[in-house]
């Protein structure tokens, strides 16, 4: 009774375990497969992001741009030198199939070799020397290993005609499976040769293009500080300027304002004077003239000075400040005035080249540095979208691109939160 209750229980264990295992094979399989499908969908989109990268003209890209591709070819680099080590590794290991199967090769030719032998004997035995000693005529070798293989072989067959062709017929079965496993563990290690070669000219591709680019990006990053350290070393000569001259500048607005308050207010007098008093009213009050309109938002409503993508953006770059943005603008391309105002400044200053600053009032003001030509004059009242002068690369530049700031106060602020 015991007994059957054990079995019963061991019975119920192992249906138990019959269905666990059931729903957990599956499941596990199924999560590999999603783990597979998710790592080739990663690595077809590096491949993709790095085909992108390969295809990008380092002069028109942007820094960000820039470097995004020359991280996307690394990164595809590091996927095909880890394919690469992969391959390599499978083809120690195939190389290590070719040599085991044609050890076993051997190893069953020499089989076959001795069965034969043994064969021939007992033939002769059973026709020559029917009473004859076939067993030490089978030992009787050239060498002490033959003869020790013979005398494993004799152990393991019976020594019978028939059973020796039945072992015969066995071992030559075998050798042909043997040799196929050879020639297929062959194909095997050559294809995958292939693979590597064919993966070595993959990196060496994509190595060609990321030293290009990475050549470019380091080229740009030291053209980049070059410039940034000869505008930051007349940072503090401009902010001064900028300062002085939207104060002057604000200063000869007041001063004609009032000016023509004034000489409003004398045409009105000398009017009142003229006119004769009909009413007996007596002498009228002058009449007082509004107030000046308060000073527009001066810093919103800005358009694009140049025709070209920002090649550069405002803030931090590669360790240094970047005051304003880079536009990218061939030679002579027109450069026009982002808002209306007055031209405070137009002409030549060290790294920023020929340059115009324009005060559109409230203490903001627009910098538009490294042109070619100037087409306006200090002092001079601009419109919005008025030509300037045309796009270049005088003072420190990396290429002709117009570098525009916006300025509050004489301190730079990204132009990118005025520009419409």
């Amino acid at each position: 009774m015991v007994a059957g209750t054990s079995s019963r229980r061991h019975l119920l264990i192992w249906l138990l375990l019959v269905a666990v295992l059931a729903t957990v094979i599956p499941a596990a399989t199924a999560q590999t497969d999603a783990i597979d499908a998710t790592r080739d969908e990663r690595e077809a989109l590096r491949r993709e992001k790095a085909e992108q990268a390969a295809q990008l003209d380092p002069l028109l890209a942007q820094d960000l741009e820039l470097e995004q591709a020359v991280a996307d070819l690394d990164a595809l680099i590091q996927l095909q030198e880890a394919k690469l080590d992969a391959t390599r590794q499978a083809i120690v290991a195939a190389e290590a199939a070719v040599a085991a199967a044609e050890a076993r090769v051997a190893q069953m030719q020499a089989t076959i070799a001795d069965l034969r032998e043994l064969a021939r004997l007992q033939a002769i035995e059973a026709y020559v020397k029917p009473n004859g000693d076939v067993v030490q005529q089978v030992l009787t070798a050239a060498d002490l290993t033959t003869a020790a293989r013979r005398r494993a072989l004799l152990r393991s067959v019976n020594t019978s005609q028939a059973d020796l062709l039945d072992q015969l017929r066995a071992a030559e079965e075998d050798l042909a499976d043997a040799e196929a496993d050879a020639e297929a563990a062959l194909a095997d290690v050559e294809s995958r040769r292939d693979d590597e070669e064919g993966q070595l000219a993959d990196i060496e591709s994509t190595r060609v293009d990321q030293l290009r680019l990475k050549s470019a990006l380091e080229e740009r990053i030291a053209e980049f500080h070059a410039e940034i350290d000869a505008l930051a070393a007349e940072e503090d000569e401009l902010t001064a300027r900028l300062t002085s001259l939207i104060a002057q500048e604000e200063a000869r607005i007041r001063a004609e304002e009032e000016a023509r308050r004034r000489a409003e207010q004398e045409r009105l007098l000398a009017e009142q004077t003229q006119v004769p008093d009909d009413s007996g009213a007596g002498p009228q009050p002058t009449p007082e003239l509004p107030d000046p309109l308060p000073a527009p938002e001066s810093a919103t409503g800005l358009i694009w000075p140049a025709n070209g993508i920002v090649t550069s953006p405002f803030g931090l770059r590669w360790g240094r400040i970047h005051r304003g943005i880079d536009i990218n603008a061939p030679a002579g391309s027109p450069i026009v005035a982002a808002k209306a105002g007055s031209v405070v400044f137009a002409g030549d200053n060290g790294g920023f080249g020929l340059n115009v600053i324009i005060d559109h009032g409230g203490g903001f003001a627009t910098v538009y540095a490294h042109l070619s030509s100037i087409s306006v004059s200090e002092g001079q009242s601009v419109g919005q979208g008025q030509s300037l002068g045309g796009s270049g690369c005088t003072g420190s530049c990396t290429g002709d691109h117009l570098h525009f700031e916006t300025r509050v106060n004489g301190v730079a602020q990204d132009p990118m939160l005025f520009l419409s």
